[in-house]
């Protein structure tokens, strides 16, 4: 492989500890550059509000002192020799962790701060694509390291707690969300509290299952985000995305602290069973039920020829089971869309038991009796 283009290794600890400290630097004029150019957008802030800037200002810091305490952990795992540079993934990782420090600067904003409408989600949802990038970089310049998965985990936790955060002090999450933002960290304290007192820890999987549980999470919240969401909406599809993926924490923790163990009789029958619930009887109900009620609401909604179409085809492809969790989550952007329209509030109940049935076809896919079962593909496999 072409030498400029795979990562080099081997190098002095203290020439890579100088340019992460560079990088810090960069990072942080940028954030300073764009807090000053928020400042003078508006005539009303001034002095008062400077403190708007700690939040991002300590959220990038912190991330840098993850990167500078972990470097020894920035090497080829093949080798186990040090990279001499921190590498194209794991800067792209950094850049991430730059955009929800910038998303942290709405935490405490009044709702007149410029842009404050939709740059909030398009910060957190900008940070959620690029997330597809920086293991696809570290994979192309052959520069993997457990220290981009260290920084992964770390920008993605903070990513969560800052958006619940958010969607609390704005009032469209119940204060109970803020369990979602902060079971990362319950987590980490917990192991942390149980390695202080002597207390074993036990090895923990990593499943498919966590990770989509997270990003459906994570994209939720970014849609959350958005300024012309429903209230009502966002309360039922935010139950249905939060109670799995703190239901996966849970078990997670108890399996981590001993309480269950993988090789238990009734835990594995208890799995098994829900399992068997879960793939076969409940996604056919939420599929009958979405349709059952997309149908009525297609014929409430007036609605123009080609929507019209467009809205069949979805409908049909979730009764036929071809990419439904797709059609789903087209139906609820069509729902979205038609938030304010006055047969949609007429029907508050219906429309979130709908709601909470396509939601559930999102997460739990077609089931039995499906044309097609693939479309769990895009949200599993990376690039």
């Amino acid at each position: 492989m072409n030498s400029n283009v795979g990562a080099r290794f081997g190098t002095d600890p203290a020439l890579l500890k100088k340019r992460g400290i560079m990088l810090y630097l960069a990072f942080l004029t940028s954030l300073m550059a764009l807090c000053a150019a928020l400042f003078l957008s508006h005539p009303r802030l001034n002095i008062r509000y400077a403190h708007l800037a700690l939040p991002p200002l300590g959220v990038l810091s912190y991330l840098f002192v993850v990167l500078l305490r972990h470097l020894e952990s920035n090497v080829r795992p093949e080798t186990g020799m040090l990279y001499s540079t921190i590498g194209v993934g794991t800067i792209i990782t950094l850049f991430r962790g730059f955009l929800i420090a910038l998303l942290s600067l709405f935490l405490a904003a009044p709702a007149w701060v410029p842009a404050s409408g939709w740059l909030p989600s398009a910060l957190y949802l900008a940070a959620l694509v690029a997330d597809y990038f920086d293991g696809y970089a570290a994979r192309r310049t052959r520069h993997y390291s457990r220290l981009g998965a260290i920084l992964d985990m770390e920008v993605d936790g903070l990513g969560v707690l800052i958006a619940a955060m958010l969607l609390v002090t704005r009032n469209i999450m119940s204060p109970w969300f803020l369990l979602v933002g902060g079971a990362r960290y319950l987590f980490v304290l917990g192991s942390w509290y149980r390695s202080k007192v002597g207390k074993p820890l036990f090895p923990l999987e990593h499943t498919i299952r966590g990770r989509v549980l997270a990003g459906f999470q994570m994209g939720f919240m970014g849609v959350a985000l958005m300024p012309a969401v429903g209230d009502a909406f966002l309360r039922v599809a935010g139950t249905v995305y939060a109670f799995p993926f703190l239901a996966n924490f849970l078990v997670d923790w108890l399996l981590v602290a001993g309480h269950l163990k993988r090789e238990n009789r009734l835990y594995r029958s208890v799995a098994a069973g829900l399992i068997r619930v879960f793939a076969l009887g409940v996604p056919l109900l939420l599929r009958m039920a979405a349709v059952a009620g997309l149908l009525f609401t297609a014929r409430a909604a007036e609605t123009a020829p080609a929507v019209s179409v467009v809205w069949g085809v979805l409908l049909a492809a979730i009764a036929a089971g071809f990419f439904s969790r797709l059609a789903a989550l087209g139906a609820l952007a069509f729902l979205i869309i038609a938030g304010s329209a006055a047969w949609l509030s007429s029907s508050t109940l219906f429309m979130q038991t709908v709601v909470l049935a396509l939601c559930g076809v999102t997460l739990v896919g077609p089931g039995p009796f499906a044309l097609l079962n693939l479309e769990a593909l895009p949200f599993v496999k990376r690039l």
